[in-house]
């Protein structure tokens, strides 16, 4: 009958916790990449609910002659923000999207300053987002003429 010796088998406590320190690190570098993309997703999404519900708002003013009384039902409301809410006349809307908390993302509107012709603007506030992080391309930015401002 042989005897086994008995071998070195698994990892050592030091092993396992240099395997782990190495996770943690990539962790922390990682995490706030993705915050900031989950982020901007939610700013493109709030975006894309403004131009979905202008849309429909202008359709309503063809069909009906007025604006729509309540624009909630319009598109789902993007996570982190509250209900759209539209206000003017049917020749020159706009339509507000406010964030759920005032530090977390920028205000974000859309004006129609003629027929099918939309333009965005936003406040910045207290949210850490910049300009440069709006996923709205230049040329549907409002200006001092269009006289877009959110509310």
């Amino acid at each position: 009958m042989k005897i086994r010796k008995m071998g070195k088998k698994g990892f050592t406590l030091m092993e396992l916790m240099v395997v782990l320190a190495l996770i943690a690190m990539i962790a922390a570098f990682a995490q706030p990449k993705y915050v900031r993309a989950m982020g901007k997703a939610k700013l493109t999404d709030a975006a894309n609910v403004l131009k979905i519900v202008a849309a429909n708002v202008e359709a309503s003013c063809a069909v009906n002659g007025t604006k729509p009384t309540s624009v909630e039902n319009y598109a789902t409301t993007p996570m982190g923000f509250k209900n759209p809410t539209a206000s003017g006349e049917c020749s020159a809307f706009q339509i507000d999207i406010i964030p759920a908390t005032d530090d977390e993302f920028p205000k974000l509107c859309i004006k129609r300053v003629s027929e099918s012709t939309f333009r965005y603007s936003w406040i910045l506030g207290k949210s850490t987002y910049k300009d440069e992080d709006m996923p709205i391309p230049a040329a549907l930015v409002g200006n001092a003429a269009d006289a877009v401002t959110c509310k």
